[in-house]
């Protein structure tokens, strides 16, 4: 099977076991092939609620909202995707949200505003 690329800004990469962890115990029934654009998702659904933690592959989006149907009223993404065009940021504020961050990778980034994955938490 060929490795799939997330989609977003900000995405976990080299950590498989985070992953497995999530998707083997708590969040196995969250795991969503969308068969037209050759994508996975791992989403939760809570009334007219989608919660995306991570899209794989080809579909925007916008594609992988559609594809749940027309019963999704509102959307909840739990990562920051590529184009942030129409969608309305809020600010995080729980307790245990708190990350450590090492490097240049803020010399880049500067002002933009993200969110890491919450699938990425440990």
């Amino acid at each position: 099977m060929k490795s799939k690329a997330q989609c977003g800004n900000m995405t976990m990469c080299q950590n498989e076991d985070l992953f497995m962890f999530y998707l083997s115990q708590f969040m196995r029934e969250c795991v969503y092939y969308i068969e037209s654009s050759d994508t996975y998702v791992i989403a939760e659904i809570e009334g007219d609620t989608l919660m995306i933690h991570a899209i794989f592959e080809e579909a925007s989006v916008d594609e992988v909202i559609a594809s749940f149907g027309s019963a999704i009223r509102r959307a909840a993404l739990f990562f920051t995707p590529t184009d942030r065009t129409g969608y309305e940021e809020t600010v995080v504020d729980e307790e245990d949200t708190t990350f450590f961050v090492k490097g240049k990778a803020f010399e880049t980034i500067g002002d933009d505003k993200f969110m890491f994955q919450a699938i990425a938490h440990a």
